[in-house]
């Protein structure tokens, strides 16, 4: 036999089933117990042979009818009553090909009918049922392996819409037999929990009792622990409600309100000797800074120290209860033992009250006389009551439970208990890590869009790619690095002024004061840019050669092209574009200063579908630093270490010709354009390639470009070259007329890609400077 108990989520009895089962598994009795049904039946299965003939039930008729293939087709069902036989029911079943049920009809008589349709695994185990009915259709799914029930969907309605989806799962016995089931809804939370008992030792895997009792049995683990956990709690809790009269709501309030009267002394106590609520998030470094909470060890203490003393709140007020009760007992004890010295003293007032009035002859000894007799004359009634007070006590007790349900809370549920109370602890520890993987995250997220970008914000002075200093303003320096870390994700306080500095660029942090840590110079932050994918241009010439009219008359040029786009960042007094361009209109003099430190020339140039826009930085220096007899060359010339094109300025009148005659056209020429200084123009490409050598650099990782400056004074046509001419014509200028061959091999020698062209300041030659300007930007990759 197999008894079958549901409860309902709060352990309360619900159903109960009783199966009789014989040796070829059919149903030989069913009885169901249930609040608003009290159903049973039983049922004698005849054969002929090993083929079913009839099935006889009480009061019942059944009719059976196989088809061609020796397979059951109609089984009809009627109600016999008074003699007289009244048709119910018939079941009509349908095979597939391989002999495997495939459709079943219920067909009522006096109600609507309905239909199941089933389908199988690849192995052949049942893999789902749908039925299906007026206004109403139920799905079920079953386990490849197990054949059990894994999972219930319910319709309802007109169209049908989904009402409720269930789950199951199953603990089974060292037979194989399942002998707990739990079932869910979607959402995890146990709607019913089923028992079974088998009384039979022989009786394997039933899965034969009928689909009712199969469908409110089954599925198999989640496979998520912490689900699973959650579900196993859930069902201990529920089981050992079921199995015992505990009052535990009432218990529940009572711990409950006893918990947080322990909390709250402890705390308080905690708190008073120790602090436990002060710097909570942690002390000072002596930077000046404070760490993140995460990033400090107070807040896991405390947090810590905080659930144990939560938890040494409940302990204690299951102690208190376990003491109150112990009390009780004793309490109870002791009434009845004062009832019972009662009744003595009863009796010893009444033989020595009457012994005094007998033989002493006292009127004194009446009054214990007869107090004593009044309590002798109540014995029974005293020692009644003194029992049933002990009786009544002991059955209070009992019925509260309350030994064994405290000490069931540390038995059954010391694991959830400690679940219960690490869990805050847990969830505090994962918030904190979430933050220090955000912080990295954020950290290479930076890192790696500037990577992508070519960002590394070099100094303009030196060249260096360290990381510089913050500043809040001149005089108050951000003390710790400034980058998502321990001391802010988004943004850091400073110590001294209190304001709040970004920590990534993308969120205002190049827009702050820096400090070189290699040259001590400082970086202003005047736009609202000041980052972006870098090319680096270096302006080589001697002394008077024009680099500097070269530089700015094309800056100007190139505002004029790129319109809006174009701005200047950190400039200086002196390297203001705008400022250099009326001297030059003016006919004044901007001939680069001969000093120990400059600054590049920095250029935004926005894109138009990329909020990245590209930095170029622009080096002029004083010519005297290409002079290879002096020693200006040896300083301030570390920024030529990220240079990536060097435009190689040559004006015809003041090369020094004493080891390359040039051609007699130039000779010519210069009779009438002379110079009073003159400079060897391979001495400067000399001096270029040891200043490179110094910073470090490899000269076939940089572009090369010779510009033959002051084109409108004339030279081209002297030696009758076109002042259009293509890139050949000047390099053949520079070989033929120049005389500067060996200059040009030695170039090309050491530089990866070497071009030619002119230039001018003058007006007439504007359009053709922008040009130029413009094609070494796109060589460069700016767009």
């Amino acid at each position: 036999m197999v008894e079958e108990n549901e409860y309902d989520k709060r352990g309360k009895l619900i159903r109960t089933s009783k199966y009789n089962i014989n040796n070829n598994g059919l149903i030989t009795s069913v009885s169901v117990n249930r609040n608003d049904i009290d159903y049973s039946s039983s049922f004698k299965y005849i054969y002929s042979g090993t083929k079913l003939e009839n099935v006889e039930s009480e009061n019942r008729k059944v009719e059976i009818i196989y088809n061609e293939n020796h397979q059951l087709q109609t089984v009809r069902f009627s109600r016999i009553e008074g003699g007289e036989v009244t048709p119910e029911y018939e079941d009509v079943y349908e095979y597939t090909p391989e002999g495997k049920l495939k459709l079943h009809y219920t067909n009522y008589w006096e109600s609507d009918s309905e239909s199941t349709e089933y389908t199988y695994h690849p192995n052949g185990k049942l893999a789902s049922t749908v039925s299906r009915g007026l206004q109403f259709a139920n799905e079920e799914e079953y386990d490849s392996i197990s054949g059990r029930l894994i999972a219930e969907r319910e319709y309802e309605g007109d169209p049908l819409k989904l009402k409720s989806t269930y789950y199951y799962s199953y603990t089974d016995d060292d037979n194989g037999n399942w002998t707990k089931a739990v079932k869910k809804n979607k959402k995890g939370k146990v709607v019913a929990r089923l028992e079974r008992t088998y009384t039979l030792g022989n009786f394997v895997n039933p899965e034969n009792l009928d689909v009712q009792a199969t469908a409110l049995a089954s599925p198999v683990a989640t496979g998520n622990f912490i689900k699973d956990y959650i579900s196993d709690a859930e069902y201990r809790l529920i089981e050992n409600n079921a199995s015992n009269n505990t009052p535990t709501g009432i218990l529940f309030v009572i711990i409950l309100g006893l918990t947080l009267l322990f909390a709250w002394g402890y705390y308080r106590w905690a708190h008073k000797k120790h602090d436990l609520f002060n710097n909570f998030g942690g002390q000072i470094d002596s930077n000046g800074m404070k760490r993140l909470w995460m990033f400090n060890k107070e807040p896991y203490l405390k947090v810590g120290i905080s659930i144990l003393l939560l938890l040494l709140a409940f302990v204690s007020a299951i102690i208190f209860l376990l003491a109150v009760g112990g009390v009780t007992y004793g309490i109870l004890f002791v009434i009845k033992w004062i009832l019972i010295a009662i009744v003595w003293i009863g009796w010893i007032c009444l033989v020595l009250g009457a012994l005094v009035v007998f033989f002493g002859k006292e009127p004194v000894g009446c009054l214990p006389t007869i107090i004593g007799g009044i309590i002798v004359y109540f014995e029974e009634p005293i020692r009644n009551f003194g029992d049933s007070i002990v009786e009544w006590g002991f059955s209070f007790m009992n019925d509260l439970n309350l030994f064994s349900w405290g000490l069931g809370l540390f038995t059954k549920f010391w694991d959830v208990i400690l679940a219960t109370f690490l869990t805050p602890m847990v969830i505090f520890s994962a918030f904190a890590i979430l933050i220090i993987v955000i912080v990295f995250l954020l950290m290479g997220l930076e890192f790696s869009v500037m990577r992508v970008y070519s960002v590394r914000r070099p100094c303009p002075s030196c060249g260096s790619t360290h990381t510089p200093e913050y500043w809040v303003d001149e005089h108050h320096k951000h003390p710790v690095p400034l980058h998502p870390g321990v001391y802010g994700v988004f943004t850091q306080k400073n110590p001294e002024t209190g304001e709040k500095v970004p920590t990534m660029l993308f969120n205002g942090k190049g827009k702050l004061l820096r400090k070189c840590t290699s040259c001590g110079s400082f970086m202003k932050a005047d736009a609202d840019k000041t980052f972006g994918t870098e090319k680096h241009i270096g302006i080589v010439g001697h002394r008077s050669s024009g680099k500097s009219f070269l530089l700015y008359t094309a800056l100007g040029a190139l505002k004029n092209y790129f319109g809006d786009r174009v701005s200047q960042i950190d400039a200086e007094y002196d390297t203001k574009i705008e400022d250099n361009i009326r001297r030059i209109e003016k006919g004044l003099s901007i001939q680069t200063d001969l000093k120990d430190s400059y600054k590049a020339v920095q250029v935004m140039i926005n894109r138009k579908m990329n909020p990245v826009p590209y930095h170029l930085f622009f080096y002029d220096v004083a010519g005297e630093k290409f002079n290879q007899a002096s020693t200006a060359s040896k300083t301030a010339m570390d920024f030529y270490r990220n240079v990536q094109t060097i435009l190689f300025v040559i004006d015809p009148a003041m090369i020094d010709y004493s080891f390359n005659p040039p051609s007699e056209n130039i000779e010519k020429w210069l009779s009438k354009h002379s110079s009073p200084e003159h400079f060897s123009a391979d001495g400067t490409f000399s001096t270029l390639k040891n200043i490179l050598e110094s910073v470090g650099r490899k000269t076939k990782s940089i572009d090369f470009m010779f510009i033959c400056v002051k084109a409108d004074t004339g030279y081209l046509e002297a030696c009758s070259y076109p002042t259009t001419g293509d890139d050949l014509g000047i390099e053949q200028f520079m070989r033929e007329e120049l005389g500067l061959s060996n200059l040009v091999d030695a170039a090309k020698g050491s530089f990866r890609n070497v071009k030619f062209d002119i230039a001018s300041v003058n007006p007439a030659f504007r359009e053709r400077l922008t040009s130029l300007f413009i094609s070494i930007l796109k060589n460069l990759g700016v767009s």
